[in-house]
């Protein structure tokens, strides 16, 4: 059981969630790390739960310590004890998950043997922010976890019915500042699909999200 717990699991990994797409990497971001806070008070059950580990923000974009991310996402903290748990269980997709919330802690979720709850918490916490802050012009940026630990930079481009994104960096989860592209030939990253028409807002969205849910077990690396 114990084996399971632990090698089930995505702590430790850390994800640098942007708060607009204005002008990456220049907007304000969050840090977090998914991590364990404990067990689960009366037994023996871990949790897990995101904390934020760093920032860059303007002012009124802070709100409540490591609850932050949820308020940003929820548009603010007004209610976010209760709000914030159906929050979680629709960000995890299951609506009988028992959600912990309480205190400037995220929530925080049992860590069973499933895989899914954290990576839907992380998808869905990036997929809202991209629905509701993000722009799909042409010359706007849009960052998309594609490794267990790296995201690629694409820069959306156009014509007068279609668009579609060209790869122009790829950076470690953690670079938020996007100071250290990593030595990767772009050519390598495929895009067939990368393709739309103008205003297809939801299927764009829905691919990326797809891209990103099976970036956690990718077996690719762009550094071997």
């Amino acid at each position: 059981m114990k084996q399971q717990v632990k090698t089930n699991n995505f702590l430790g990994r850390e994800y640098t969630f942007y708060l607009s797409n204005y002008n990456l990497p220049d907007d304000s971001f969050y840090l977090y790390r998914l991590y364990s806070p404990g067990l689960m008070k009366g037994t023996t059950t871990p949790l897990f739960s995101l904390e934020k580990i760093g920032e860059r923000t303007k002012p009124g974009q802070g709100y409540d310590q490591d609850r932050d991310l949820l308020s940003y996402v929820m548009g603010g903290k007004e209610g976010i004890d209760q709000k914030g748990i159906e929050w979680v269980k629709n960000a995890v997709r299951n609506e009988n998950a028992v959600v912990l919330n309480d205190g400037t802690k995220f929530p925080r979720l049992p860590l069973e043997f499933t895989r899914d709850n954290q990576k839907n918490l992380v998808c869905s916490l990036r997929d809202t922010i991209r629905w509701k802050y993000y722009r799909f012009f042409v010359g706007r940026k849009v960052d998309i976890l594609w490794t267990p630990t790296e995201f690629v930079v694409f820069e959306f481009k156009g014509d007068d019915t279609n668009l579609w994104l060209e790869p122009c960096g790829v950076y470690k989860n953690n670079d938020y500042l996007m100071q250290n592209p990593l030595p990767v030939d772009l050519k390598i990253i495929k895009c067939d699909g990368f393709r739309w028409e103008k205003g297809k807002t939801s299927d764009i969205n829905q691919t990326i999200r797809r891209i990103e849910w099976n970036s956690f077990d990718s077996k690719f690396r762009f550094i071997r």
